[in-house]
């Protein structure tokens, strides 16, 4: 078993033009067929008001999302394509204990966004979790 990891857009530029972005994540969203689409509460919002499949992954559930995915890296069981935006983000990402046992996954330095790792992660979480049901209209 393992995870599959592909980069299907990848954005740079400041400010980021949401409308625009979100548009393109709907396309991409329906193209694929994605279950669930993850993202951040607290800086996505804007942008995931285009799809219909937002899951929130924050707090308690990006701490068990990071340990997760930290696992999944080391077991040698991410399978991953096009994907150089996330291995350069990956060598400036951290783990931060949260006094509780877990960690959460951060920059390792404030001068250097990790956004395509962060993404992945929350990525690899939904995949790598239990089959969604397939929606069935009779």
């Amino acid at each position: 078993e393992s995870v599959s990891l592909r980069l299907l857009l990848n954005v740079t530029g400041y400010p980021v033009n949401t409308d625009e972005l979100g548009r393109e994540v709907k396309q991409l969203a329906q193209k694929y067929a994605a279950r669930q689409v993850g993202f951040d509460p607290l800086s996505d919002k804007e942008l995931i008001k285009y799809v219909k499949t937002g899951k929130p992954v924050s707090g308690g559930e990006f701490a068990n999302a990071s340990s997760q995915f930290a696992n999944i890296v080391t077991a040698g069981k991410l399978r991953h394509s096009d994907c150089d935006p996330v291995t350069d983000d990956l060598t400036w990402t951290a783990s931060k204990p949260n006094g509780e046992g877990a960690y959460h996954a951060v920059r390792a330095s404030d001068d250097r966004p990790i956004t395509a790792s962060l993404a992945a992660i929350r990525a690899v979480w939904l995949a790598s979790g239990p089959p969604q049901p397939v929606a069935r209209v009779y």
